[in-house]
C-alpha cells in the first residue's frame, strides 16, 4: 500500500501509475464499476493489444436514475492505456488524460459504470466542495467574475442541457442534473469574485 500527500488528483494518479509493473493500466474510480460486456472486452483485448490506449462509453446513475441524455452520455474516456504513452494533466478539478502524439487509440465495447450520487443532498455537498476548489483554480488563471460568467453563462448551461442535449427526456432526475450543473457554474464564479475582493 502507498501514501503520499495530496497535492492535486492529476499527481496522485500519475504517482499511482508509476507504482505499477505492468504497463497496461486501467484507471477507475471508486464510484465506477465494468459492465460484464466491457469487462470481457477488456480481457479480449489484452490478449493482444493493437493500441495504446482504448476509449470507452461511461454511463451515470444518479439517484438511482440510469442518466441517458443531458450531456453526461455516452460521455466517452480514455481509461485503459499503456502508461508509457500517457498521463494525467489538466486543472485541479476534472483532470484529463493526455497521451503521446504516437498512441493510438482502439473503441471498448460496454460501459463504465458510474454511481455518481445517491441523494441530492450529497450532490449539494459536493457542488460546495467541488465549487470552492474551482474557484481557486480559476483565481491562479486571472479569470474574470463578471455579469455574463456569473449569472448568463450558467442560464445558456442549463438551456443548453435540458434543452439541446435532450436531458428533459431524462425526466425529473435530467431537471435536477442540469439544474444542478447550472447551480455549480453559478457557484464558482460566486466564489471567484469574493476572492478577487478581498
Amino acid at each position: 500500500m502507498f501514501q503520499k500527500e495530496f497535492i492535486s488528483y492529476a499527481t496522485q494518479k500519475n504517482f499511482a501509475n508509476e507504482q505499477t509493473n505492468n504497463r497496461y493500466i486501467l484507471s477507475l474510480d471508486a464510484d465506477e464499476a465494468l459492465s460484464a460486456e466491457l469487462s470481457a472486452a477488456i480481457v479480449d483485448c489484452m490478449q493482444h493489444p493493437a493500441h495504446q490506449a482504448y476509449q470507452l462509453n461511461r454511463r451515470t446513475n444518479y439517484c438511482g436514475t440510469w442518466i441517458n441524455y443531458c450531456g453526461w452520455y455516452p460521455d466517452p474516456k480514455i481509461r485503459l492505456f499503456d502508461k508509457n504513452f500517457a498521463k494525467w494533466g489538466g486543472p485541479a478539478l476534472h483532470e484529463t488524460l493526455e497521451l503521446n502524439n504516437k498512441a493510438s487509440i482502439g473503441f471498448l465495447k460496454g460501459d463504465l459504470l458510474h454511481f455518481s450520487f445517491y441523494s441530492k443532498q450529497e450532490h449539494k455537498r459536493q457542488i460546495e466542495k467541488y465549487s470552492t476548489i474551482a474557484a481557486e483554480d480559476l483565481y491562479k488563471q486571472n479569470k474574470e467574475a463578471n455579469f455574463y460568467n456569473c449569472y448568463i453563462k450558467p442560464i445558456n448551461r442549463f438551456l443548453t442541457d435540458y434543452i439541446f442535449k435532450r436531458g428533459f427526456l431524462d425526466g425529473k432526475a435530467g431537471l435536477d442534473v442540469c439544474m444542478y450543473a447550472a447551480k455549480a457554474m453559478h457557484l464558482k464564479y460566486v466564489k471567484l469574485k469574493s476572492l478577487l475582493n478581498q
